[in-house]
């Protein structure tokens, strides 16, 4: 359905999985009524941007699937990638929460009970090549070469990522856990905000990789001031990060350091050459050494 890498998370949901997804919306209000319809104790949880539009689903395997989910955020009024709303909840919306339809895809049955068997899909609207935000559906699974973005472009789209994701390593490294949850949730927000719609096709696909590593570690992460959980969490982060940095070189030399003590081995990413551990701070301050310079300017 996606082209997210599926993997397991780190929620409360049992034999979890993730998935990267867009669904529409505008504001606030949907981000509440998106994540609400999308959220089941123990089954499901849904964390979606405003900014992208892209939502991270986890959920357990072995009882639901993505699409179920889909379904259900379709059913309150959501069109996704998979299903449309019915027009009759759509237009019940707030006119906050209009946003632009232009997609066809499967229009849910308003069915509460589900019944219907393999007809429970109305295939009445069915131009598979759905687009949205104004998009044609090139744009919406990834962007021509013609309109490709130039290395400065790439690296200006990812700088905020960045940028928080260091300020969140300098935290750890200072023992300050109420920095740590403030930049793990400004790295969250800025994560959400990166416009994947303008991304070349191979970098949505990185990215939606990204996403879907990062999110299931990053969002405990910000709600938690247990240092050794941050620390934990962050350790995490290191392998996606290490990804977008490779595919989307910033304007900083960037390094890749090693720690062969902190869950048996760990990595963070540094913009300098000197040794700082963020998983022991001033305990072990310079334990480690660069793994890898993965951009040198």
């Amino acid at each position: 359905m996606s082209s997210a890498l599926v993997l397991l998370s780190c929620s409360g949901v049992k034999n979890a999985r993730t998935e990267t997804v867009r669904i529409n919306g505008n504001c606030g209000m949907c981000e509440a009524t998106i994540e609400e319809a999308g959220l089941q104790k123990g089954l499901s949880e849904v964390d979606w941007g405003k900014a992208s539009r892209d939502a991270v689903i986890t959920y357990d395997s072995t009882r639901t699937t993505a699409d179920a989910v889909l379904r259900r955020i379709a059913e309150a009024g959501y069109d996704n990638q998979s299903y449309l709303a019915p027009d009759a909840v759509y237009d019940k919306l707030p006119m906050c929460c209009h946003y632009e339809r232009t997609g066809k895809r499967i229009s849910v049955n308003p069915d509460p009970d589900h019944k219907g068997g393999s007809h429970a899909h109305n295939h009445t609207a069915m131009d598979t090549t759905i687009a949205t935000h104004g998009h044609s559906a090139d744009h919406q699974h990834g962007t021509s070469d013609s309109t490709a973005q130039t290395p400065a472009q790439s690296a200006e789209t990812f700088a905020e990522v960045f940028k928080h994701y260091f300020a969140l390593k300098d935290a750890l490294i200072a023992g300050d856990k109420s920095k740590a949850k403030e930049h793990a949730s400004a790295l969250d927000g800025a994560m959400h905000s990166v416009g994947a719609e303008g991304l070349r096709a191979d970098q949505q696909t990185m990215w939606a990789e990204v996403m879907t590593a990062i999110m299931p570690h990053l969002h405990p992460l910000s709600e938690t001031t247990d240092l050794a959980k941050q620390r934990e969490l962050f350790a995490k982060l290191t392998a996606p990060m290490a990804q977008l940095a490779k595919a989307a070189p910033q304007a900083q030399t960037i390094y890749l350091d090693h720690c062969p003590m902190f869950a048996g081995g760990s990595d963070w990413l540094s913009t300098y050459k000197e040794i700082k551990n963020p998983f022991y701070g001033n305990a072990m301050l310079t334990c480690g050494s660069v793994k890898e310079t993965l951009q040198d300017h």
